[in-house]
């Protein structure tokens, strides 16, 4: 404990998908968003999914056999330079935006579901 937290930092965020969803995963996370493909682990690798990382921050893209990503409100949070780039780089890959309806006065945001339905928010 460097500082007195216990926590020092958040290492990785994991959403999952379904069997067989890696290529969309990865075209969401790596070639849409940008975010770099990283190699899983060896003994990982059987397992499937997909990981990405963003600076110090990863997300494992986990597979499950039956996901249950659609309704839930569960998401990563991913900070942007400007909103309306990410709006438009979701429209060029067909991703469907959903508009903040909470507005909060320190930042602006906007939400979308990756391929297998998991919550991403953005925030500028």
């Amino acid at each position: 404990m460097e500082d007195g937290r216990l926590i020092q930092s958040i290492r990785h965020v994991q959403v999952s998908a379904p069997p067989n969803f890696e290529d969309a995963m990865r075209a969401f996370y790596a070639d849409l968003l940008g975010l770099t493909e990283i190699p899983k682990p060896e003994i990982l690798r059987a397992r499937g999914g997909v990981w990405c990382s963003c600076g110090a921050l990863e997300i494992h893209v986990g597979v499950d056999a039956v996901p249950d990503n659609r309704s839930s409100r569960r998401h990563v949070a991913l900070q942007a330079g400007d909103l309306n780039e990410v709006r438009e780089a979701l429209a060029r890959g067909g991703i469907d935006v959903e508009e903040d309806q909470a507005p909060l006065d320190a930042f602006a945001r906007l939400y979308c579901r990756d391929p297998a339905g998991n919550r991403v928010e953005f925030v500028q």
